[in-house]
């Protein structure tokens, strides 16, 4: 009964995770497909939001994909910011 509690913990904490990275990329490709209507600027926002939104998770959890998904994001903001 025990192992059977601790597997069902450690799977709805992996199914979390999931969800969340998943949460992330869903935002990040919508963002891609608006990427070509807005301007430069809007798009510089758009990236710092989603940046602030994964940090944020981040300090929740700390999870190993959430913090994959922060240094992507980190990339993309330094290669805005070379573009600017």
């Amino acid at each position: 009964l025990h192992i059977c509690i601790i597997f069902f913990i450690i799977f709805f904490i992996v199914f979390i995770n999931l969800f969340e990275n998943i949460r992330f990329k869903v935002y990040f490709t919508m963002f891609s497909i608006y990427k070509i209507k807005i301007s430069k600027r809007t798009m510089f926002d758009s990236l710092a939001f989603s940046y602030i939104f994964c940090n944020r998770n981040v300090t929740k959890k700390r999870t190993l994909l959430n913090r994959r998904a922060t240094t992507a994001t980190n990339r993309i903001l330094y290669v805005i910011k070379c573009i600017h």
